[in-house]
């Protein structure tokens, strides 16, 4: 279980980053989105007020334009 806490600047780019979240967490998850987009708060802010709302004990801060991808597993055939 993991909490992602995002500052979001575009509603476009968290609409994306949320999609993509969607596609690849593959783990319980919530997400803490504060729109930022006039600038007005500072990041450490938001990251600090996302960590007192967070449920889950692993936190993960991202910005909006990140983007996951799923690592294939193969599996080990030992002899």
């Amino acid at each position: 279980m993991i909490s992602l806490i995002i500052a979001s600047k575009s509603e476009i780019d968290v609409a994306r980053c949320t999609a993509n979240i969607e596609e690849t967490i593959g783990v319980p998850y919530e997400l803490l989105i504060t729109p930022n987009a006039d600038g007005k708060l500072p990041l450490t802010k938001v990251y600090n007020e996302g960590a007192k709302r967070a449920r889950y004990p692993l936190l993960c801060f991202i910005h909006e334009d990140a983007e996951f991808k799923r690592i294939r597993r193969r599996a080990l055939h030992l002899q």
